[in-house]
């Protein structure tokens, strides 16, 4: 069953690299799957770290996907670049343990959105708010009202750079949060009727947005 994983289809996938687990000098990063062989696996660094790696090392490995995560161990065959960018080939992963469970890469990206909320007697109320935080199962927004309003249902839509994502959802929880002097509220939502494309969208585009802001800070 793990094996299935990390040969799935899923379009988004990418994986977290440990070396030297448990040590003070523990050297941890992400990378994408840039191809799968079988014997081997290349990875794409998002980050240049050839120069604190050895061949030979043991690895430590998360392969995250829409369909689950598998953590698996490795060893280093090789590390290269393409241009600027490291290529880090590893042994095929053994893998040790396999999470069926859904798990969808989180990032703070503040994109606007639209929810359309039908309320119990038929009436609408649209919200414009702005994400403080999105994944492939939900997202959340900070508002000044402490209360999400009854409804019967809710429509989101989230503007992406060149896509509209569109989707019902559920709303989950509202919790306070202080901001300097002032308390506001986080809405959380549930996405329920999104489709699996859109999944693999927004999962991408948050380890994306990741990628570039460590790029950006490094």
């Amino acid at each position: 069953m793990a094996n299935d994983l990390i040969n799935d289809k899923s379009e988004v996938k990418f994986a977290k690299l440990l070396f030297n687990k448990g040590t003070d000098d523990a050297l941890s990063f992400n990378c994408l799957i840039k191809d799968i062989k079988q014997e081997y696996v290349n990875f794409v660094g998002m980050s240049d770290y050839t120069d604190q790696v050895s061949l030979g090392a043991p690895i430590d490995i998360k392969i995250y996907s829409t369909n689950g995560i598998v953590a698996a161990e490795a060893t280093l065959l090789k590390v290269f670049k393409n241009g600027n960018t490291p290529i880090y080939t590893t042994t095929y992963p053994s893998p040790y343990e396999h999470t069926q469970k859904r798990a969808y890469y989180r990032a703070d990206m503040h994109l606007p959105v639209t929810l359309l909320v039908v309320l119990p007697n038929g009436a609408t109320k649209q919200i414009n708010a702005t994400t403080k935080n999105i994944s492939g199962r939900g997202m959340c927004y900070i508002s000044l009202e402490p209360e999400f309003p009854d409804y019967f249902s809710i429509t989101i839509n989230v503007k992406f750079k060149n896509r509209f994502v569109v989707t019902t959802a559920d709303h989950m929880y509202t919790n306070p949060v202080r901001f300097n002097d002032s308390i506001l509220y986080i809405h959380a939502f549930k996405f329920t009727g999104i489709e699996p494309e859109d999944i693999n969208f927004i999962v991408k585009e948050c380890f994306l947005h990741q990628i570039e802001r460590k790029r950006l800070q490094s």
